[in-house]
């Protein structure tokens, strides 16, 4: 039981160099900042992922390493980025620039060159890989209108909706204003 005292879980940051910090999920005594994890030990982690992470080194000022043992949530299911080609294969240059720099795609789509699509993974990152997907949407080229709105509200994940009840009490306003909607107002 005593090895799991040094498992802590938590959410990762991934820097653009490849190291990461876990910001772990409790307060934990001994430690006064975030887990550093060299590029080599972030597994198949991404950034923003929730992971367990094994606390590998404690250094003097509350400060400590660590490697990841396993991935619990993963940040996303899909990616957003451009499809680019370096001359033997394609992948997708994602518009995150804390995720690994190239997502291969296997299938042949050089139709969709240098279009903004969404990517599913099917292999995440190794040590020795890079991760691999398959295109799911084609959203087309950056400087469409509307495809930049899109590459953001999916980048960040945000919602495509409005919950059911504010579409409901939408529904129930009405359709044209009455004359008290206009007392106290200048325009």
């Amino acid at each position: 039981e005593a090895a799991n005292l040094n498992l802590v879980e938590g959410r990762i940051v991934i820097h653009r160099d490849g190291y990461g910090f876990v910001i772990p999920s409790q307060k934990l005594d001994g430690l006064d900042s975030d887990i550093f994890i060299p590029p080599s030990l972030t597994g198949s982690a991404m950034n923003g992922d929730r992971v367990k992470v094994e606390i590998t080194l404690r250094k003097t000022g509350g400060r400590a390493e660590g490697r990841v043992v396993s991935v619990e949530k993963r940040a996303r299911n899909t990616i957003v980025g451009q499809v680019r080609y370096d001359g033997s294969a394609f992948f997708v240059a994602p518009a995150d620039d804390k995720l690994p720099s190239r997502i291969l795609i296997t299938s042949d789509i050089s139709e969709h060159k240098d279009k903004m699509v969404e990517v599913e993974l099917t292999r995440f990152p190794s040590e020795s890989h890079w991760p691999a997907g398959k295109i799911v949407s084609v959203m087309g080229f950056i400087d469409d209108p509307n495809v930049e709105t899109n590459v953001i509200i999916r980048k960040f994940g945000l919602p495509l909706s409005f919950p059911s009840a504010v579409e409901e009490e939408a529904n129930q306003l009405p359709d044209a204003l009455a004359e008290e909607d206009f007392t106290g107002r200048d325009d």
